[in-house]
């Protein structure tokens, strides 16, 4: 994959040609939400090998033509799957460590520019 585990597990059932998986719990509650389908370009994405600079650039891409929403901390560490992570309890480390290296890759591989 691509620097992510989008998929935890894969086995194929027994009972006819059905494939089951397991998807992470931030994925399955996605899925779940009306609104949270965008189009990607698959090869963009390929490219990007940061599992946080995925996150961001289909944020990025869900709210290009929209204001993107303000997030409390804790609604950014749920979308980035970090909630559980006690090193990231102060957003200078989540700065440093996650957005920093992901808008720097995003910037390299693609047209968008951030304004931090």
């Amino acid at each position: 994959m691509i620097g992510t585990a989008f998929l935890l597990s894969a086995k194929l059932k027994k009972k006819g040609n059905l494939l089951e998986i397991e998807l992470p719990k931030t994925i399955r509650e996605a899925l779940k939400k009306n609104n949270y389908y965008t189009a990607i370009d698959l090869e963009k994405i390929r490219d990007l090998k940061l599992k946080y600079a995925v996150i961001l650039y289909e944020l990025i891409l869900r709210y290009k033509n929209i204001q993107i929403p303000e997030l409390t901390i804790q609604e950014f560490k749920q979308i980035f799957g970090i909630e559980n992570f006690k090193i990231y309890k102060y957003f200078s480390k989540i700065e440093k460590n996650i957005l920093l290296p992901a808008i720097k890759e995003i910037e390299k591989k693609n047209k968008y520019k951030s304004k931090l």
